[in-house]
């Protein structure tokens, strides 16, 4: 009887185990060339990576934002990913599709994004009426966005396979924004990696 209770106990911790190291973010500076769809870089020292979420149902991967997406209009291959960070939401590469070779050091065009929400929202009191109770959203700031000027940027790939649709490889830039008082703030983003299919959805982890 001890034994059959002790089997759903173990199979519990196991699988709690495997959700941590799932979301563990130093899994995802982990150099490596496999289409795992990460990307991590440290900005001014502090390690930023892709926004991550759990899947549905529960014991599916975890899905992961970081993606290559091939843009034939442009001619380019455009690298992407959402960030978890609480300033900058978004970054991307956009690089010459004919450029796009194992080993090549580029200075690709960069989109930088700073989107900044602070606590914007909150439920005010219950309203009520003829037949009806509403609990109000209100307001309190906006979402603030800035622009964020990139002065120097360089990538070098690492592995490019159009077959297994993988690439991956590390980037450097710098650059500058202004906040809302128009104070200056230099940024130097180093030990950039990515690890990218054009899959945003993968089978594995």
């Amino acid at each position: 009887m001890k034994i059959k209770l002790l089997i759903p106990a173990l199979l519990a911790v196991l699988s709690a185990a495997c959700s941590c190291e799932r979301l563990n973010p130093d899994v995802y500076f982990k150099e490596t060339s496999s289409g795992r769809n990460v990307l991590s870089f440290t900005l001014n020292g502090e390690k930023v990576y892709q926004a991550i979420s759990g899947g549905f149902p529960s014991e599916y991967p975890i899905m992961r934002h970081a993606t290559y997406k091939e843009d034939e209009g442009n001619g380019e291959i455009v690298i992407e990913a959402r960030l978890d960070h609480k300033r900058f939401s978004r970054i991307s590469f956009s690089i010459p599709s004919g450029e796009v070779k194992e080993n090549a050091t580029l200075r690709p065009a960069v989109d930088f994004e700073y989107l900044y929400l602070p606590q914007i929202a909150h439920w005010g009191p219950p309203e009520t009426g003829p037949g009806y109770t509403a609990t109000p959203l209100i307001i309190d700031r906006k979402a603030e966005y800035r622009h964020v000027t990139v002065t120097s940027s360089m990538l070098k790939i690492r592995k490019w396979s159009p077959d297994e649709k993988i690439l991956s490889g590390n980037f450097t830039m710098a650059g500058h924004y202004a906040d809302s008082t128009g104070k200056v703030t230099n940024f130097n983003v180093n030990d950039g990696m990515f690890d990218v299919t054009d899959d945003a959805y993968p089978l594995g982890t």
